[in-house]
C-alpha cells in the first residue's frame, strides 16, 4: 500500500543525478562570481591613477617644500608632464625630476606589471598664509587624470632648519643623504638691487644680484630661471663673483657677500614695469660625523632661494623743449664730424665720418640726418658700433662713414650736422652741432666737371663746337655698287644659319629649364631676388601710413625670406652667425655680409626704439636692403660655376 498525500513518507525524493546537476550549477556560478570580482579588482589595481603629496604641510616663509606627483598602475600611452600653469602661490625652484619604477603584482593566480612614474618639484612660497596647490592635470594617452588640491601653511621666518633638497656626496655611490651628516647652522639668502626705482624712458637701470651666506658654498650660485625683463632692453655687465667677496653685517649677523651678476636695463616704454623674481640654486657643505667624509667625500645639499619681485616706475620723455633733430637718444653724448681731406676734384670721392660717443645705449641711436648736399653724390654709409662698460655704465661709439663724390667745382662746404639727445641727469634736451667743413673742389682732368655726370645735377656746362654745323650729302657719283651678289654674302649665310642656331639655342634652353625644375634648390635661389623685391614694394606702401612696426616687420620678412630662399633653409632657423657663415661659404664678400646683417639689425632696433623713424629713414632702409640683396646676388657664384668648382652644394 503506497502512502497518500499528507501521510508520513509521502515526500517525494529527487533522483541522485538531478541533485548532482544542481550542485554543479551552483558551484559554477560561485566560481564565475569569484573570477569576475578578482578580475575587476586586478583591473582596478592596473588602471593608471595620479596622486600628489608634499613633504611638509607647515613651512616658513624662507623654506621650500617638495611636491611629488605620482602616476601609478597600468600606464598605456605617453605620459605628458604635469600641468602646473595654475600654480599661483608658489615659485618652481627646480623640476621636474622624473623617476620610473616597475613592480610585479600577483592577483587571482595571474601576474601583471605595475609602473610608477614620479615627478618631483621644489617649490618656494610667494607669501605668508594658507597657500593652495590646485588640482594638477596629467594627460596619459588620450585620458586626462587630475590630483586633489593640497594646502600648505606658510608662517613668518624659517621652520625647517636644514637647507632644502637632498644631501649628496661628491664621490660616486652617494646620491642620497649619508649617515652621520649633521644639519648646517646658518642662513643664506639672495637679493636683487636696483640703483634707481624711478627713471625716464631709455635711462639705464643697474640691476645687481647678490647672495648673503653664513654657510660654505662649494660653487658659485647659478640662476635656475631668469625673468623675462618685459619692457626693457637688457645688456649684460660682466662680473667675477669671486672677486666681489667681502664680509658684511646684516641685522647684527656676519655674512659673506657675493655679487652674482649685473645687468644694464633700458626701459623702452613708460609706466610701471615689473621685474619678476629670480630663483638661484646653490650647493652648501653639510657637516658629517663620519671621519671618512673629510678624506674621500664632501657631503653637500642643494639650496634654493629666490629674490623678491620689484617694480620700476618709468616716466615718459617730456614734450616741452624737444628739438626737431631728436630721434630717441637718451644719455650723454658728444658729436664728431671729420672729412679725410679739405681739397679734392670733381668725381673724386672723399670720406665723411660722423661719430656719436657717450654714455647710454648707442644701439638705439638711429642714423643722423645729413643736411642737403646738392653738389655731392652720397652713398649709403658704412656703420661701425662699439660698446664698453665703464664704472658700471654702458658706453659706446656709433660711427657712420659716408662716401661723398663732388659733382661741381668750386667751394663746396659741408654744412653743420645736428644731433640732439635727452640728458636724464639734467632732465632736459641737449642739441649739439658740428662746425661747417670747408671743401675746395677743383675741375677734373681735361677741365671736365659735373656735366659729364648727367643732366639735372645743377652744375654749369660750357658749349663745345664740333666743326661745321651742316654736313653736305655726298654726291651719287661717290657711291660704288657692291661687287658681291647678295646670295653669296655673309648676311645671306647668316640668315640661313639663324634657324639652326635658334633651334640649338631652344634645345639648350629646354634642357637647362628641365635641369632647373629637377633642382628645386636652384629654382628657389633664382627666384629669391624677385620675391624679395615684391616684398620690399609692399613695405614701401607702409612708409606713409604711420605704421612703423608693420613697415620694419615687412622689410625683415623680405630680407629673411630672401636669405631663406637663397641659402635653402627655413627663415625661422636664421641667426646672424649662421647667415654670416653661409654667405661667406658661398663667396659673398665681407661688405655684402655686413650690409645684410646691418639691415636686419636696423629692423630689430627700430621695433624697440622709443621714437618711430620718419619716412626718409624708412626709404633709406629700403634702399639699403635693395643694395644688400644686389651685392649678395653679384658676389655669390652662379649655379653653373658652382657645379664646376663644387663650392655650392
Amino acid at each position: 500500500m503506497r502512502p497518500g498525500r499528507g501521510q508520513p513518507g509521502s515526500v517525494r525524493e529527487r533522483p541522485p543525478e538531478r541533485r548532482l546537476d544542481g550542485y554543479l550549477q551552483r558551484s559554477i556560478v560561485s566560481l564565475m562570481s569569484v573570477f569576475v570580482i578578482s578580475f575587476a579588482a586586478v583591473m582596478a589595481q592596473q588602471e593608471a591613477t595620479v596622486s600628489a603629496r608634499v613633504d611638509a604641510t607647515r613651512i616658513g616663509e624662507g623654506d621650500s617644500v617638495t611636491l611629488t606627483i605620482e602616476v601609478s598602475g597600468k600606464i598605456s600611452g605617453h605620459v605628458e608632464d604635469p600641468d602646473l600653469s595654475g600654480l599661483a602661490d608658489f615659485t618652481i625652484a627646480t623640476g621636474p625630476s622624473v623617476s620610473t619604477s616597475t613592480s610585479m603584482v600577483w592577483s587571482g593566480g595571474r601576474a601583471s606589471s605595475s609602473t610608477s612614474q614620479q615627478y618631483t618639484y621644489v617649490l618656494l612660497p610667494r607669501r605668508k598664509g594658507t597657500l593652495t596647490i590646485p588640482t594638477i592635470s596629467v594627460r596619459i594617452g588620450s585620458r586626462l587624470r587630475q590630483t586633489n588640491p593640497l594646502s600648505v601653511v606658510v608662517v613668518e621666518g624659517r621652520l625647517r632648519q636644514s637647507p632644502s633638497g637632498p644631501s649628496r656626496g661628491v664621490g660616486p655611490g652617494f646620491p642620497g643623504r649619508r649617515r652621520g651628516a649633521e644639519e648646517p647652522a646658518g642662513e643664506i639668502l639672495v637679493e636683487s638691487q636696483a640703483d634707481k626705482r624711478e627713471v625716464f624712458v631709455g635711462e639705464q637701470v643697474l640691476l645687481t644680484y647678490k647672495v648673503y651666506t653664513q654657510l660654505d658654498l662649494t660653487e658659485v650660485p647659478v640662476p635656475q630661471q631668469l625673468p623675462s625683463y618685459t619692457g626693457f632692453w637688457v645688456e649684460e655687465i660682466p662680473v667675477d663673483p669671486r672677486a666681489t667677496i667681502h664680509r658684511v653685517e646684516r641685522e647684527g649677523k656676519d655674512f659673506l657677500e657675493f655679487t652674482l651678476m649685473k645687468k644694464a636695463l633700458f626701459p623702452t616704454s613708460s609706466g610701471e614695469l615689473s621685474i619678476e623674481e629670480t630663483v638661484f640654486g646653490m650647493n652648501v657643505k653639510v657637516p658629517s660625523r663620519d671621519p671618512f667624509d673629510s678624506i674621500f667625500f664632501t657631503p653637500t645639499r642643494a639650496v634654493y632661494r629666490k629674490t623678491a619681485p620689484m617694480t620700476i616706475k618709468v616716466k615718459p620723455l617730456p614734450e616741452a623743449g624737444r628739438p626737431a633733430s631728436f630721434a630717441g637718444a637718451v644719455g650723454r653724448y658728444t658729436l664728431s664730424v671729420q672729412s679725410d681731406r679739405a681739397q679734392t676734384q670733381v668725381n673724386e670721392a672723399l670720406s665723411l665720418k660722423v661719430a656719436v660717443k657717450g654714455t647710454g645705449n648707442v644701439r638705439t641711436i638711429s642714423e643722423l640726418t645729413l643736411p642737403p648736399l646738392p653738389d655731392y653724390k652720397k652713398y649709403p654709409p658704412k656703420l661701425d658700433e662699439k660698446k664698453e662698460i665703464a664704472k658700471e655704465r654702458l658706453q659706446g661709439t656709433k660711427t657712420w662713414d659716408y662716401v661723398l663724390t663732388p659733382i661741381a667745382p668750386g667751394p663746396q662746404d659741408i654744412p653743420p650736422i645736428r644731433f640732439s639727445f635727452f640728458d636724464p641727469a639734467k632732465g632736459t634736451y641737449v642739441e649739439v652741432s658740428s662746425e661747417p667743413i670747408p671743401i675746395l673742389v677743383a675741375r677734373g682732368e681735361g677741365g671736365g666737371d659735373a656735366g659729364a655726370a648727367g643732366p639735372g645735377v645743377g652744375a654749369r656746362r660750357e658749349v663745345t663746337a664740333f666743326g661745321r654745323d651742316v654736313l653736305y650729302i655726298k654726291p651719287v657719283s661717290d657711291l660704288a655698287l657692291s661687287p658681291t651678289p647678295f646670295h653669296r654674302s655673309a648676311a645671306f649665310v647668316s640668315l640661313l644659319a639663324a634657324p639652326i642656331l635658334a633651334n640649338a639655342g631652344l634645345l639648350v634652353m629646354v634642357k637647362r629649364r628641365r635641369a632647373l625644375r629637377a633642382n628645386a634648390v636652384a629654382v628657389r635661389g633664382r627666384r629669391a631676388p624677385a620675391f624679395a623685391r615684391r616684398r620690399l614694394r609692399e613695405a614701401r606702401k607702409l612708409m606713409g601710413s604711420g605704421k612703423s612696426l608693420e613697415f620694419h616687420m615687412a622689410v625683415a620678412r623680405a630680407l629673411s625670406g630672401y636669405l631663406g630662399d637663397k641659402l635653402n633653409i627655413p627663415p625661422s632657423g636664421l641667426t646672424h652667425p649662421s647667415i654670416d657663415a653661409l654667405l661667406a661659404e658661398r663667396g659673398a664678400g665681407e661688405e655684402a655680409r655686413v650690409e645684410m646683417l646691418r639691415c636686419l639689425d636696423a629692423c630689430d632696433y627700430a621695433r624697440f626704439a622709443p621714437v618711430a623713424p620718419g619716412p626718409e629713414e624708412m626709404s633709406r632702409l629700403v634702399e639699403q636692403a635693395e643694395l644688400a640683396i644686389g651685392r649678395v646676388e653679384a658676389e655669390t657664384p652662379s649655379r653653373r660655376a658652382s657645379r664646376r668648382t663644387g663650392a655650392w652644394s
